[in-house]
């Protein structure tokens, strides 16, 4: 939504195409855009004709109905963007080596990509790419963290569209038994779309990034939340208990543990809590490689600079 307000503001019309119906982990998208004033056009095959654009920008280019708008858009000229969330498995190892999901080959059907970091500009070699950041995590950066009077621990489910969905019970299991283990209380965020049955444990019902700066401790699997965690200077565990495809994480530069079994994951536990206050310093390299930051301006005015520069001198 900020990158929406400043398009505005750079002289830009803005319309949403709402495709709540086709995706039921939405969340009723279309009341906050209407909040903001923004136009609102419910989705049909053929939207785009009925509509004077001269661009469309996107979160994601793969699935579903927005692919297919992103190939209508391509086809009609139209100049097309796709910005990456936080963190993917671009070139779709965790199908080619372990078999999860399918091919998806991310942010190549887009014209135009916005990048987290220059370490994923590898992956792009012959696409127009924009380094910007990610806009949720802008206001983190400058945020003072915060722990409780006694260490909690942040377990973060992200087992979704079928990726590794066969490895959640264990990967939970493994997590919470460390946890209490070591006397500590924990509670788990989990992600929309993670559909696994996790009633027989300690399940928030918060937003994620209160739970994040109300607990001590993340420990996740492959996913953007560290990214934030460690952005808002909080401690986090990447728990790699099936040695995931994607290396996003694998060689963390200093700035979190990582664990492979139950042993290692009780002993990352204890470094990471010790040195909880010490996360800015140790995690500067790492985001320097995998989180851009610019303190004169936010990953959602760079963004919209970008698209403004581009669509008003087509």
């Amino acid at each position: 939504m900020a990158v929406s307000k400043h398009l505005h503001g750079e002289g830009l019309t803005i319309g949403f195409i709402c495709i709540d119906d086709h995706y039921d982990h939405n969340h009723h998208t279309k009341d906050i855009i209407s909040e903001q004033g923004f136009e609102i056009h419910a989705f049909c095959e053929g939207i785009l004709e009925l509509l004077t654009t001269k661009a469309l920008y996107v979160m994601n280019d793969w699935g579903g109905v927005v692919h297919d708008l992103v190939l209508d858009a391509n086809q009609r000229g139209l100049i097309t963007f796709g910005a990456v969330e936080g963190v993917n498995d671009f070139d779709d190892r965790g199908y080619k080596i372990d078999g999860q999901g399918r091919m998806r080959n991310p942010y190549n059907t887009v014209n135009h990509v916005f990048l987290t970091s220059r370490h994923d500009l590898r992956y792009f070699p012959k696409k127009e790419c924009y380094i910007v950041g990610i806009p949720r995590v802008d206001s983190l950066v400058s945020e003072a963290p915060t722990f409780p009077d006694k260490d909690e621990v942040l377990i973060n489910s992200n087992f979704t569209y079928g990726i590794y969905s066969d490895r959640r019970d264990q990967w939970i299991e493994d997590v919470v038994d460390v946890v209490t283990s070591l006397g500590l209380s924990y509670k788990i965020s989990v992600h929309p779309s993670d559909d696994g049955d996790l009633r027989k444990y300690v399940v928030s019902e918060n937003k994620f990034l209160d739970d994040l700066r109300s607990t001590t401790l993340l420990v996740s699997r492959f996913s953007g939340c560290m990214l934030e965690c460690l952005a808002l200077g909080k401690p986090c565990v990447y728990y790699d208990s099936f040695n995931e495809a994607v290396s996003k994480f694998k060689h963390p530069l200093g700035a979190f543990s990582i664990a492979k079994n139950k042993s290692d994951l009780k002993d990352a536990i204890k470094k990471e809590t010790s040195q909880k206050t010490q996360v800015e310093c140790r995690a500067k390299q790492f985001l320097d490689l995998h989180l851009s930051v610019d303190d004169r301006e936010s990953s959602s005015l760079r963004i919209a600079k970008q698209i403004a520069d581009i669509v008003q001198n087509v």
